[in-house]
């Protein structure tokens, strides 16, 4: 389940990263608000591989009901969290990037974006965020959508992603882990940025987020 790529991501790239979200135009600026709009009001989520922080200050800043964690293997994540987003230091955690270190149904609801494609192992990855969630629990995920496959697979871009599916297999890779997806969609329609074609044609968007519930 080891998330491979550069072995230690500094603090630096946290700080640029996260500059670059808060532009609202940016994809992943896109991608918290449609998070925050399917998450539970109250209860206990956790993210893992939360990266700059990005999700857990929007959750902190519009859904106070609801307690948040926040999971990361690499330490330049822990290391800007620490110094440049005080407010939820103490609530993020590195951790081996093998188990994650919580008892069994502990949370209500999970997030994974942009992670899945950098392990090597996402089936894993997802049965440990199964294990600790409640039934019924709601996961969301993003991941890269089929630009993603001609990039890595034709023209040997982005090395450091390790899977490149479909959404249909994201889809199937989910199920096997325990999950029951209830829909995907994409965030962000390329060209024509029309929000209606993100649920009518959402395999060619620019990225896709499915929507699960634990089993």
């Amino acid at each position: 389940m080891e998330i491979q790529g550069k072995p230690l991501i500094e603090e630096q790239y946290y700080r640029e990263l996260d500059l670059a979200y808060k532009d609202k135009r940016h994809l992943m600026s896109r991608k918290a608000e449609k998070v925050l709009e399917l998450l539970p009001c109250s209860g206990c989520h956790l993210d893992v591989g939360f990266g700059s922080g990005f999700l857990l200050s929007k959750i902190r800043q519009n859904m106070p009901n609801l307690k948040f964690y926040g999971a990361e293997i690499n330490k330049g994540a822990a290391d800007f969290i620490r110094n440049y987003s005080a407010e939820i230091s103490d609530k993020t955690l590195i951790y081996d990037g093998t188990s994650l270190p919580f008892k069994r149904f502990t949370f209500d609801s999970a997030t994974c974006l942009d992670v899945l494609e950098h392990t090597n192992n996402s089936k894993a990855l997802l049965r440990e965020i199964y294990r600790v969630m409640k039934p019924k629990g709601r996961l969301i995920i993003t991941v890269p959508n089929w630009f993603d496959i001609v990039a890595v697979r034709f023209f040997r871009r982005s090395p450091e992603h390790l899977q490149t599916r479909t959404p249909f297999t994201w889809k199937r890779i989910l199920e096997s882990s325990g999950f029951k997806v209830k829909f995907f969609r994409s965030v962000k329609f390329p060209i024509l940025d029309i929000e209606h074609l993100n649920g009518a044609l959402p395999i060619f968007g620019m990225c896709i987020l499915l929507y699960a519930e634990k089993r």
